[in-house]
């Protein structure tokens, strides 16, 4: 973190200023990562986020409630730009809000049908699971967009349910988000988690030393004032000596303070918690077939941002394995629910450079890919359909799907600001050329 950048969130800390777009994204002027095209977008961004969420948004939704000492949306932190743990993360950290922005700003220059209440909503339910429904819900608008769809956000139930409406020639989908978050025993670990690293960040910050290792998660008052106090003996020990120091933590593990610059691929490891996820999903899932009953046909999208945890098993299986578990684990929805066409579940938790090669498995019923996305993004998409399902919607989803790591690229381009989002960035040394898709859908 460049020291005006760290002076800022220092201030907001301390309460000499709020939290707002500015800090988030960071001073222009410091962004070498950045080229001129992307150093001018910073601040077109920060108006922008601005006026959508509101002056207060970003504050409310990061910083503690006064009333109740819980944040609003657990973990938004680790979004910013300026929090990224090293400077090789800050240009994917960059483009991760650049992916936020551009579909927002789209879709008003546009004005598309549906978003000022989408804009209304998100005002006002300061919430992780309303945030990440808008961002899923502007996104899939977005790419529905750059594929020549004509798009309806929130539109009326008598023309059929869903947060998205998309039309295109012979046919037209109607597609209900719902995000998937963790539960709250994983909120309130990852809330103090996150707390804990940007603790040892700050440390970082100030002192020629990193850390690795374990992370503890929720603390009682007198444990975490032990813990702050140790781990900042240690800091202070390791760059008096330049040797490593390393912390037992009891049950939460081991930690390690090294001196030097931190490098590429050091990670702080927050606790394991166990929990039946699947039963979880199908839960939500059948909920929205209740939701959307009595209103034609209709596609249920399940965005995950953490609510199963990508530690299970489930992640860990290849890419048709993982499609033949989700098949199994819907087919009762079908069952159940005759107006639902299809259910698309996707997750982008993992981050690669350089990015893998795409991949993609196909089911009679069942469609999974796997897309990079720019610059550090993978993204895993599993479309279950009925076995009697409508081709013309399926095939637009999977093209769709298929289509994602190019979606930002159309609309920064049709906004204006590049013809690609590895236009806003400084180019690594022996940048690989860009890949074309290869792989077209049935």
């Amino acid at each position: 973190m460049r020291d005006l950048d760290f002076a800022a969130w220092r201030a907001v800390d301390h309460g000499e200023r709020e939290l707002d777009w500015s800090v988030w994204l960071g001073r222009p002027e410091h962004a070498d990562h950045l080229t001129a095209t992307g150093r001018v977008l910073i601040p077109r961004m920060v108006s922008d986020l601005t006026a959508f969420f509101g002056s207060r948004w970003l504050h409310r939704a990061a910083y503690p409630d006064p009333q109740t000492g819980r944040q609003l949306v657990p973990g938004l932190g680790r979004f910013a730009p300026t929090l990224a743990s090293s400077d090789r993360m800050r240009p994917g950290a960059f483009i991760e809000a650049v992916r936020w922005w551009a579909p927002l700003q789209l879709l008003e220059g546009s004005q598309v049908l549906g978003v000022r209440s989408v804009r209304n909503d998100a005002r006002k339910d300061v919430r992780a699971a309303r945030l990440f429904h808008t961002l899923t819900q502007t996104r899939l608008a977005a790419m529905g967009t750059s594929l020549g769809a004509d798009v309806t956000l929130e539109p009326p139930t008598t023309g059929g349910p869903g947060d998205v409406l998309l039309k295109v020639p012979g046919t037209e989908l109607f597609i209900e988000v719902v995000t998937l978050s963790p539960e709250s025993k994983f909120t309130q670990q990852d809330e103090y988690t996150n707390r804990h690293r940007f603790y040892l960040h700050a440390l970082e910050g100030r002192l020629p030393v990193y850390f690795e290792g374990d992370v503890p998660g929720f603390l009682h008052k007198a444990e975490e004032e032990r813990w702050v106090q140790k781990t900042k003996e240690v800091a202070v020990q390791c760059a008096q000596t330049g040797r490593p120091v390393e912390l037992s933590t009891g049950e939460t593990g081991f930690l390690v303070v090294k001196p030097g610059p931190v490098p590429p691929g050091t990670e702080l490891i927050g606790p394991f918690i166990e929990s039946d996820q699947g039963s979880r999903l199908v839960e939500v899932i059948r909920k929205k077939g209740v939701n959307t009953q009595g209103a034609g046909l209709a596609w249920i999208w399940v965005e995950d941002h953490g609510g199963l945890h990508p530690t299970t098993e489930f992640f860990r299986r290849p890419l048709a394995e993982q499609l033949d578990a989700m098949r199994n684990l819907t087919k009762e929805i079908f069952d159940g629910y005759r107006h639902i066409a299809g259910i698309i579940y996707s997750y982008a938790h993992q981050r690669a450079a350089p990015l893998p090669p795409d991949g993609q498995a196909q089911r009679l019923d069942g469609y999974a890919l796997q897309r990079g996305l720019p610059i550090d993004r993978v993204r895993r998409t599993f479309i279950v359909t009925r076995r009697l399902s409508l081709p013309t919607p399926t095939e637009f989803l999977v093209k769709m799907c298929d289509q994602e790591p190019y979606w930002l690229d159309r609309t920064l381009a049709r906004l204006h600001v590049a013809d690609s989002a590895q236009a806003l960035l400084v180019p690594p040394p022996g940048a690989a050329a860009r890949r074309s898709p290869l792989w077209t859908p049935p």
